[in-house]
């Protein structure tokens, strides 16, 4: 029986070796596993563009209005404009993301610069108005002691010197027939 042509119908030898259907399919497995790498490699791939497009179209839309107000700062202080952040803006068309990004940040540094500085100089704009305000207050009261001294010396009764006059207030005439002119 063992020479039979059909002893692999009666339980006899096997016309193919064990395993061979599977080492026949390992190809087309192969195949189908790199194809749904790559699948989900192209997925990716989409959904990283999508996003990044959806940023630089973010980033790229605020640029004209954060440059804009960066100009607008730096012409109200009197400040020149940046020329290469001025270079840069004329090349946005053909920027990439990450030169977007940087672009935005070095944008934002500026014009917190350009505040900075619009408020150092309103600062010292009201610290020259204070010492301008206390120059005259004591020239004020240089004059109102000198006056007094003057207005004793004219009434024949020397002027008691104020301890500390202070401006604004008005001094006692010391010659009543002389009118107490401007607050002194």
């Amino acid at each position: 029986m063992a020479d039979s042509p059909f002893g692999a119908y009666r339980g006899g030898y096997q016309a193919m070796p064990q395993g061979w259907l599977q080492a026949a399919m390992q190809p087309g497995m192969n195949y189908a596993e790199g194809i749904q790498g790559l699948a989900s490699g192209v997925v990716s791939g989409i959904e990283k563009y999508a996003a990044n497009k959806a940023q630089e179209e973010a980033i790229g839309g605020s640029l004209p209005s954060q440059f804009s107000m960066y100009e607008q700062t730096a012409q109200t202080i009197g400040q020149p404009i940046d020329p290469t952040l001025a270079e840069r803006y004329s090349q946005m068309g053909q920027m990439s993301l990450p030169q977007m990004q940087s672009f935005s940040k070095d944008l934002g540094a500026a014009q917190q610069q350009s505040i900075a500085i619009a408020n150092l100089q309103r600062q010292q704009a009201a610290f020259q108005a204070q010492q301008q305000a206390m120059q005259r207050a004591q020239q004020a009261l240089a004059l109102a002691a000198r006056r007094a001294n003057i207005m004793g010396f004219l009434g024949g009764v020397p002027a008691a010197q104020p301890s500390s006059p202070q401006v604004g207030s008005t001094l006692p005439t010391i010659n009543p027939l002389l009118p107490n002119v401007g607050g002194f």
